[in-house]
């Protein structure tokens, strides 16, 4: 069974790829099969949602970054589909909520991947690969594939419960390598209140570890950086 939809070209987004609460892929493609753009050609673009089958065997979903283009990939043992994708897409891949797992949408932005859990967005240059059956990302580094365990409101979770950050920026996370090993990067602020009169802040730069959700260092002023147990 095939829908047919019409949507405005300038304001619409619409995902490309949905991984289902089954781990299975349902595909919303431009109706015109043979294009592997996104750029409109258009006031008004055709979508088809496509109810597959068959499901697609093993498959991964795969956006990377290659001679500076960015590509959509979705690989299984029933063959490999491939788009280009060459204007910003904040909602290119959702993945359903299931049990333990939490639904995250995947899109590009200023030639960044953008990764959205609850409304806390992180961006990254790595590479990013989805096993549909099972959910579990991971994203490309120097050393190979490693799991994103910990996604991005997780993150930020983790990074507030050690009490060295009173509030993290929004937009402000970024997913790279930092000294040869992986690391959520999120800029915030720790507030005192001294004596409920006065509200003195200072910029706190945490790591956090994608795998584990361990606070792995921080940035701050000197001082802070020597005194900070008091506040734990």
């Amino acid at each position: 069974m095939t829908f047919l939809f019409l949507l405005a070209a300038a304001p619409a987004e619409a995902k490309l790829v949905t991984i289902n609460d089954m781990g299975e892929i349902v595909w919303s493609v431009l109706s015109d099969e043979a294009s592997i753009t996104l750029e409109p050609t258009s006031s008004f673009i055709e979508i088809k949602k496509i109810d597959q089958d068959k499901p697609d065997q093993k498959p991964v979903v795969s956006l990377g970054k290659q001679d500076g283009k960015i590509s959509l990939k979705v690989s299984s043992e029933n063959g490999t589909k491939e788009l280009e994708i060459n204007k910003n897409e904040n909602n290119l891949i959702e993945i359903e909520e299931r049990p333990e797992v939490n639904k995250l949408i995947i899109g590009v932005q200023n030639d960044k991947f953008r990764l959205e859990q609850k409304g806390v967005v992180a961006y990254t240059e790595n590479q990013i690969n989805i096993d549909a059956s099972s959910a579990k990302l991971k994203v490309a580094t120097s050393k190979g594939d490693e799991f994103l365990t910990i996604l991005p409101y997780e993150a930020v979770e983790a990074a507030l419960r050690t009490k060295l950050l009173t509030s993290v920026s929004r937009g402000k996370l970024e997913i790279s390598e930092r000294e040869g090993e992986l690391q959520y990067k999120m800029d915030g602020n720790k507030t005192f209140n001294l004596f409920d009169l006065y509200a003195y802040s200072i910029p706190v730069t945490a790591y956090v570890s994608p795998l584990s959700g361990e606070l792995l260092s921080i940035d701050s002023p000197g001082w802070y950086k020597y005194v900070s147990f008091l506040f734990i």
